[in-house]
């Protein structure tokens, strides 16, 4: 840009900036009607009615007032003895007026505070900051030093974060000029430029200016300084933010004086494998909702299903045999009994270090848009992302998938289809972790083999040895433990039977997409937040579509990278196969990298019109993103010192419940339940659930008399059958907990009685009603063995 475009671009800046002031003092046109003001709309509500009048005028007048009061400074800066990095934060300073102005009506902050910024760089205008790519790193600062301030100062959250942009880049700044020393001559002669920098000695030394550490490199070890505001830290020592404020804020200083200039490999090195994916993790801990309320959420339906195999593994029980794991053995059985077996005995403890574990899902978001662009910066972005559109996290069992499709991507982006042993190795422990997500792993890492065109035999082979190696594993563990197979039974003849008993509709969609169904009008719900997943889905699959079904003439390394995006599609639209199962949208934690990598590889195209592109993309992500609502959040759960919702409570009287958030509904009936079963179930003793709560069997620690944990679960004749002749045969049921009436509506609204009816056929010849209390009905047994 020439000089006069820069000016005319930072007018228009100026013009924002005077909108974002007018916007600001609506509270100063808003006052108390005059006395004799004539009767009208704004009498009636005791306003004066010239506000309007005057807001309408000065957001007319005031933009005009701001161009010409910032003209003469912003046209030096518009020279070009100004570095860009200036230019741009003064544009961008002024830019935030309009930002603040729309979250606080406070007209003397949303003046004077992007005004201090554009005087700050303006004084250090013809400073060589020298930005690059690694000075990504300052994102992870800010939002160290963010999560600080909002611990320490008790002010709005848009203040507070333009606080912490101003101090992060003033402390960029600051040590961006190369050192001056003043060394001896005998110093001076001995001195190696990638020596650590020796100290000023005596008088009559010559100055010297040595290059040190890259300024983006100072910023390595900052990032870290969210790490002690994390969920492993007490409750006041995670929310006191001086020091990580400190440490985030002082760290570069120390190593741009003190780190020599050949740590640079290392901590390059440091960021990409360690510092970047620490912070990905720590991050996610410290703005989380377990972090804010101190102890996790329970869900009766939802954690039964991987606790109570985990709990009936611990009496002596075998999975497949005796209990179903109904995902997976890892994620339903495996992970939970190695807690138990720590001495994770209350379902607190056990949710906690389950969501720990699971918070390994940020790492494994980072790998993927590393993966995927080759770039950790890009990785950060993509997290952060995913972050901000609530993809950022999940269950554990999410983790090996991504992990696998990580390794494929590097492989295939890399060509090195050596990786894919290794992916073909996680594909399978995906699998023995969640069955669908195994599914959706194994087709990927497929397409991931067919991108290695003259190798794909290779590559499959590859891939096939490393999966056939943790095969044979879980084969041998389940051998010697006897239950080989009963696995492969019950995986493939029931576990993988059971998709009509969940299925949904054919579609439904959003509310986005339910008020327009027509184009082009839908393409703009591509930033309604019900409904850009949707749309991304589908132009996922025409990208795989064109990109599979045409050939194209470009260089090996673009080729890598259009495939690398071609097996990072193809993830996205293979998990559309769980809108089928459950209307659950499974890719939206990789839609992030998939953007990412869109940008990326678009802004790096040889066409001047892709590369346009490229910027119109970021811009849809940037909105996609809503990093104001995403401030909001955080700024709530930072400030929240117990439960956010006040109908969640936990339950202390009964011991197995402790540590855990339960809804007000689940409680009472949890608080119902224990008034029935210690009286009348005996030690040794248990109750057959007919409703879906097979949590209870954890939390009042009886034995789950079925294979299933599930109604839907045994809806077949001859599994209700296998479910009557258990009860039969066992004379420690003494009780049922039964819906209170037959049509009383469960999973999707279908009654349990209407899924298994023989079920409760038998149930209403062999119990009789003994307790209720509101929808808690047990059934006492009046028929027992002989």
């Amino acid at each position: 840009m020439t000089a006069a475009q820069r000016a005319t671009a930072l007018r228009v800046c100026a013009a924002i900036y005077g909108l974002g002031v007018a916007i600001s003092m609506t509270p100063l046109w808003v006052r108390p009607a005059p006395s004799g003001q004539p009767p009208g709309f704004m009498t009636s509500l005791g306003y004066d009615a010239s506000a309007s009048l005057f807001f309408v005028a000065s957001l007319i007048v005031i933009p005009f007032i701001a161009s010409l009061t910032w003209g003469p400074l912003l046209d030096r800066l518009a020279s070009n003895e100004t570095q860009r990095w200036a230019r741009n934060a003064a544009a961008i300073a002024l830019l935030s007026a309009l930002w603040t102005a729309l979250q606080t009506k406070n007209v003397y902050w949303t003046a004077l505070a992007p005004a201090v910024a554009v005087l700050a760089a303006f004084a250090a205008r013809r400073i060589h900051a020298d930005f690059t790519r690694r000075d990504l790193i300052l994102l992870p600062t800010i939002a160290t030093v963010f999560l600080a301030l909002l611990d320490i100062a008790s002010m709005p959250f848009d203040q507070i974060f333009m606080i912490a942009v101003f101090l992060v880049m003033a402390v960029r700044v600051e040590i961006a000029p190369p050192l001056t020393l003043t060394l001896s001559p005998q110093a001076g002669r001995g001195h190696s430029r990638e020596a650590p920098l020796p100290a000023a000695r005596g008088e009559g030394g010559a100055e010297r200016r040595v290059r040190g550490l890259d300024p983006g490199f100072c910023f390595a070890l900052s990032p870290l300084a969210v790490i002690l505001q994390t969920h492993f830290f007490a409750r006041d020592q995670r929310h006191f933010g001086w020091p990580p404020l400190l440490i985030a804020l002082l760290m570069p200083i120390a190593m741009r004086v003190l780190a020599p200039r050949r740590a640079e490999r290392f901590l390059r090195v440091a960021l990409a494998w360690v510092i970047y994916p620490i912070f990905c993790y720590a991050y996610l801990s410290a703005g989380s909702l377990f972090s804010a309320e101190g102890e996790p959420r329970a869900a009766i339906f939802e954690d039964a299903q991987h606790i109570v195999p985990a709990h009936e593994m611990m009496r002596g029980e075998h999975a497949y045999r005796d209990i179903i794991p109904p995902h997976g053995f890892v994620q339903d059985a495996l992970l939970d009994y190695l807690l138990m077996r720590r001495g994770d005995d209350t379902l607190g403890r056990l949710l906690k270090s389950r969501g720990t574990i699971s918070a390994l899902n940020s790492m494994a978001t980072y790998a993927v848009g590393v993966a995927a662009t080759g770039s950790p910066e890009a990785g950060l972005v993509s997290f952060f992302l995913a972050v901000t559109t609530g993809g950022g996290g999940g269950t554990f069992r999410f983790l090996p998938a991504l992990i696998t499709l990580a390794i494929a991507l590097q492989a295939v982006r890399r060509r090195q289809p050596r990786l894919l042993a290794w992916a073909g190795a996680c594909a399978v422990f995906a699998f023995m972790t969640s069955l669908d997500f195994g599914l959706y792993a194994g087709l990927t890492l497929l397409f991931a083999v067919t991108r290695f065109p003259g190798r794909r035999w290779r590559a499959l082979r590859d891939a096939a040895i490393g999966g056939a190696i943790v095969a044979v594993i879980f084969a041998i563990g389940f051998a010697v433990a006897g239950i080989l197979s009963d696995f492969v039974r019950v995986t493939f003849t029931e576990v993988a039977t059971l998709g009509p008993a969940y299925a949904l509709s054919l579609f439904d969609p959003p509310a986005g997409l339910e008020a327009s169904r027509v184009v082009p009008e839908l393409l703009a719900y591509f930033v309604e937040q019900t409904s850009y997943l949707y749309l991304i889905w589908v132009a996922a699959l025409i990208f795989l579509v064109v990109a599979l079904t045409m050939r194209m003439r470009i260089s090996e390394r673009r080729r890598a990278r259009l495939d690398t995006l071609v097996v990072l599609a193809a993830f996205v639209v293979v998990c559309g196969i769980a809108y089928a199962e459950r209307h659950h949208l499974y890719f939206k934690t990789v839609v992030p990298a998939l953007l990412i990598a869109t940008v990326v590889t678009m802004l790096h195209a040889r066409l001047p019109a892709v590369r346009l592109g490229g910027w119109a993309v970021a811009l849809l992500v940037l909105i996609l993103a809503r990093p104001t609502v995403h401030l909001s959040i955080t700024t709530m759960l930072r400030h929240s010192r117990g439960p956010i919702d006040p109908t969640v409570h936990e339950i202390v009287d009964i011991v197995r419940a402790r540590g855990a958030l339960f809804p007000a509904r689940d409680a009472a009936m949890i608080a119902s339940v224990n008034r029935y079963v210690p009286l009348h179930v005996p030690p040794g003793a248990t109750f057959f659930d007919f409703t879906n709560r097979g949590l209870l069997y954890f939390l009042f620690d009886r034995d789950c008399p079925i294979r299933q944990i599930e109604v839907a679960f045994y809806e077949s004749e001859n599994r209700q059958r296998e479910v009557i002749a258990r009860i039969e045969q066992n004379p420690n049921i003494r009780a049922a907990l039964v819906p209170p009436s037959a049509d009383s509506p469960d999973v999707d609204g279908v009654p349990n009685a209407v899924r298994a009816p023989l079920v409760w056929q038998y149930l209403q010849r062999h119990f009789t009603p003994d307790f209720q209390e509101g929808d808690v009905v047990f059934w006492r047994r009046v028929e027992f063995p002989q």
